[in-house]
């Protein structure tokens, strides 16, 4: 089911991204503080992310779960 796929990757970004610290990526928390009310904004990274700070290593495109995907996934980060 797609909440099963979607709690699955969910916890795939926790890999790089920790809810409150900068790890591999930046915190969920930094990244809700950025798209707060946006989650069209962070469907359009994830499918097309872009190299913003040099210390961190590239986010790979997660464009292949498409974008209703996607969606819902931002939906849940953002809450």
């Amino acid at each position: 089911s797609i909440l099963v796929i979607n709690l699955k990757t969910i916890m795939a970004c926790r890999a790089c991204h920790h809810p409150k610290d900068q790890t591999v990526g930046p915190s969920l928390e930094f990244i809700r503080g950025r798209y707060a009310g946006n989650p069209n904004g962070i469907v359009e990274w994830a499918m097309d992310p872009k190299k913003n700070n040099p210390q961190l290593a590239p986010m790979p495109s997660f464009k292949f779960l498409g974008k209703k995907r996607l969606r819902t996934i931002a939906e849940k980060i953002l809450e």
